[in-house]
């Protein structure tokens, strides 16, 4: 797992300081980070070479100067100069609806992802959804858990939660001992 901190750690090593905490941004990618769109909603950019910049700028910001931009012409220069590139790429992305920009960024190639509240997900259309019966009897509805998949048998299962001791004579005999002690 410390392989996802890759980035973190090379930082440490070869610079001798951590990187700062920068939330949904990236702390050696810039642009990268969530926007807010006109409509309030937001989506997440991540530009991660040059051709997405070059495509970025021409195609979504419609200003294919700013690719070239001494400010912004070489990625440690957009991070270096991540909170204006930040306030430009944002007001930009305030005059678009969610859905056009979306349209635009999947048009143009750009990594993307539309950010949701809790309501979004619970009502996402891919999101899996299962049911089972609380200790109480009641119904709780949940995401699915990752399906387990064992050979060629892929399933999800979720059973109804036991009732307290259900199960305690059936667990204590498996591991040998004697419930009626």
């Amino acid at each position: 797992i410390a392989d996802i901190m890759n980035v973190p750690l090379m930082q440490q090593r070869y610079t001798g300081k951590p990187p700062m905490r920068a939330g949904l941004a990236h702390p050696s990618i810039a642009p990268y980070g969530a926007f807010e769109t006109k409509d309030a909603r937001k989506i997440l950019i991540s530009i991660q070479n040059e051709r997405e910049w070059s495509k970025l700028c021409a195609d979504v910001l419609g200003n294919p100067e700013i690719a070239t931009d001494a400010m912004y012409n070489k990625p440690d220069l957009r991070v270096k100069n991540r909170q204006k590139l930040d306030q430009l790429i944002s007001d930009n992305f305030k005059k678009f609806l969610i859905e056009d920009l979306k349209s635009k960024l999947l048009e143009t190639g750009i990594a993307f992802g539309e950010l949701n509240s809790v309501e979004g997900l619970m009502n996402h259309p891919v999101l899996r959804s299962v049911s089972y019966k609380n200790e109480n009897g009641v119904e709780v509805i949940a995401a699915a858990p990752a399906t387990i998949e064992t050979g060629t048998d892929q399933r999800t299962r979720m059973e109804n939660v036991p009732r307290l001791g259900e199960h305690t004579d059936k667990i204590i005999a498996e591991f040998g001992g004697n419930s009626k002690l």
